[in-house]
């Protein structure tokens, strides 16, 4: 794993997050702390990839964090029209839920996007609300 982000607090969890692979999580105040790995969605996993560079430019267009008291993971397709998509971990934190999909170009109408949209912020409070950077 490539763990190139600041740690994320979720319900009794610290998670480490791999934007191409994955989440490590564990119980810091547990007495015997194990390690939890939960992969990205399917189709989301890359292949094994060096490099810092890559994995701070690919941390622009998948973020993962929490909003509504759920854990999610936001990404942005690499081809036009870029689809944002996002997703939900289940309640026993193993697999994730396709919770909404939107192509962008269907948000943004007033002039053709030069770069793909990066991921600015997850919304705490509204899952249905990503906060894009164009430019």
């Amino acid at each position: 794993m490539h763990i190139d982000s600041a740690v994320v607090p979720f319900g009794d969890r610290l998670w480490w997050i791999d934007e191409s692979w994955g989440a490590i999580s564990v119980d810091p105040l547990s007495e015997r702390p194990e390690l939890r790995f939960i992969p990205l969605p399917r189709g989301s996993v890359l292949p094994d990839l060096e490099g810092v560079v890559f994995m701070r430019k690919l941390q622009r267009y998948r973020r993962m964090g929490e909003s509504e008291g759920k854990m999610r993971y936001i990404e942005v397709s690499k081809k036009k029209p870029y689809v944002v998509s996002s997703f939900s971990l289940d309640d026993g934190g193993s697999s994730w839920t396709l919770d909404h999909e939107v192509a962008f170009t269907t948000i943004w109408d007033d002039e053709p996007l030069k770069e793909m949209p990066a991921i600015g912020a997850i919304d705490p409070l509204n899952s249905h609300v990503v906060y894009l950077v164009c430019g």
